[in-house]
């Protein structure tokens, strides 16, 4: 096994630095989840504002935040002139709210209490084995999110548009002509269902969710093409799957777990569908995409019994 440096950039650096920037580098993750979460770079799209301007806008502290923003213009994520203005760079473009792909929701789900929270007890959870989310917090973590529909947002958010991949690679590398019914398990607001249903027109859709994330998911859906084709459901995959038919399920990155005494297969994009005489389990295989890119999807195929 080939050892990899534990973060860019440390390319020539002794172990000793290389291990000590690593271990400092939660300050400055820690200031940038703090920036995108003040919003500050939506503030500069218009032009280049000093922290006093910010601090007015924002509700903040002037002095500590002009501290912060010397900080971020040192890390890159910031520009500044001789007025002490602060403008955008190619870091900070993508902690917008208003870009495609923006990285502001995972910036602020990661500094999120809720989450810092269950990391800071990641050291009694190797002790014990025991989850730590729920050492934390007393519960797992979709009971959590149903009694606290803002932390819930938050993740929602960051999964909308941080953790999920561009839908392009599985539609090429994945053939979902014969497919009769799909099912989208944890599907979030559609953002993965949606595209198969566009580019297949002859599929209907199942988009199966927690209740605050359904009721997001009907917005997200009003008005698109395949509207019609996608019917929203209601549920916990921990407790009940969809019913329906023979499924299919295709992913974009999962891992298995046992889950209350069952086996489970956790898929971020979880997706099943319904096909005449097969079923296809989750499995992960590497496929190459267009232009030598990397998708990921899972197929592994067998027969069903009748």
């Amino acid at each position: 096994m080939t050892a990899t440096l534990p973060f860019a950039g440390g390319e020539g650096m002794p172990p000793d630095r290389q291990l000590r920037a690593f271990l400092q580098a939660v300050r400055n993750m820690a200031m940038v989840c703090v920036t995108a979460k003040l919003g500050v770079a939506d503030l500069l799209v218009e032009g280049q504002k000093n922290s006093q301007e910010l601090a007015v806008s924002i509700g903040a502290h002037a002095e500590t935040l002009h501290r912060l923003m010397y900080a971020m213009v040192a890390l890159g994520y910031f520009t500044t002139d001789d007025e002490g203005k602060y403008g955008l760079t190619p870091l900070s473009e993508w902690l917008r709210s208003d870009v495609e792909g923006s990285l502001r929701p995972m910036a602020i789900f990661t500094s999120a209490k809720f989450n810092w929270d269950t990391w800071g007890n990641f050291y009694e959870s190797v002790m014990t084995g025991q989850n730590p989310f729920s050492l934390v917090h007393g519960q797992e973590i979709y009971d959590y999110f149903l009694q606290h529909p803002n932390d819930q947002a938050i993740f929602n958010d960051m999964m909308v548009t941080g953790a999920n991949p561009d839908p392009d690679f599985m539609l090429d590398a994945y053939d979902f002509s014969d497919i009769i019914k799909l099912v989208d398990v944890g599907g979030g607001q559609g953002q993965l269902i949606g595209p198969i249903l566009d580019r297949y027109p002859h599929l209907t859709g199942v988009l199966f969710d927690m209740p605050t994330t359904i009721e997001q998911a009907k917005l997200a859906i009003e008005g698109q093409p395949w509207e019609s084709r996608c019917s929203l459901e209601v549920g916990s995959y921990f407790e009940t799957m969809p019913s329906g038919g023979l499924r299919n399920k295709v992913g974009a990155h999962g891992q298995h777990r046992r889950v209350r005494g069952q086996d489970s297969v956790e898929l971020q994009g979880r997706c099943q569908s319904r096909r005449k005489g097969h079923r296809r389990r989750a499995a992960t295989q590497r496929t190459r995409g267009r232009a030598g890119r990397s998708a990921h999807v899972r197929i592994a195929r067998r027969r069903a019994s009748h």
